[in-house]
């Protein structure tokens, strides 16, 4: 496979955009169709829960 170089100010350009304008409800959407798949719980984001007795 042929290796490639990108130069840092090329990485910059291709990564570094203004944030997009979305309606206001869409935070909301967002979260609730989050909470709704589970998708966030740590075992599936890769987080580790530990319990401690106390």
């Amino acid at each position: 496979m042929k290796e490639s170089k990108i130069k840092n100010n090329e990485l910059k350009k291709a990564i570094v955009t203004d944030a997009p304008n979305f309606p206001k409800s869409t935070t909301q959407l967002i979260t609730l169709t989050n909470q709704n798949s589970q998708a966030t719980r740590p075992k599936y984001v890769g987080q580790k829960i530990v319990y401690q007795n106390q």
